[in-house]
């Protein structure tokens, strides 16, 4: 956005208005629309054996996993109907079989396809996914990897 200052005209002969340019604004920043309502299956955790790395995909190790629902619930709510809500044991069962099915090398993989089997289970429905690995076979000492994932579908 630029603001801009306008000056009176300097003589009765000029036909224009001089600007200054006063401010300019350089950067814009965008808020998703998103449905208001949201169901959150927070720190589901699965022992699994995906991995980059053979000791991995062997020994195996904990994940876990965050998964919010966007949608319009006004239904359910007034309702109070299970067939106009998301059965989240459903989803859970959903994830479950995601995780347990044939192991990813990337968490990147494993969000994707936890995404793609919830979404076309809960479809109209936008999603965030998160994967945590929270012992990543690396030499550091930090908390974890996290993947975030934001899908819509419909």
């Amino acid at each position: 956005m630029i603001i801009w200052q306008y000056n009176q005209l300097d003589s009765p002969k000029q036909d224009f208005m001089r600007c200054d340019t006063v401010a300019l604004l350089l950067s814009r920043f965008y808020i998703p629309a998103m449905p208001n309502d949201v169901l959150r299956l927070r720190n589901m955790r699965f022992f699994a054996y995906h991995g980059l790395f053979p000791e991995e995909n062997a020994l195996g190790q904990l994940y876990e996993i965050d998964l919010e629902l966007y949608g319009d619930f006004r239904r359910a709510g007034r309702e109070d109907n299970i067939d106009a809500a998301i059965n989240y044991p459903e989803v859970y069962a959903l994830v479950s079989a995601a995780v347990n099915d044939k192991p990813c090398k990337l968490v990147e993989a494993l969000a994707e396809r936890i995404a793609g089997k919830v979404g076309a289970h809960c479809a109209p429905i936008e999603l965030v996914v998160r994967v945590r690995k929270p012992n990543p076979p690396v030499a550091a000492h930090f908390d974890g990897i996290e993947v975030e994932m934001h899908r819509s579908y419909d």
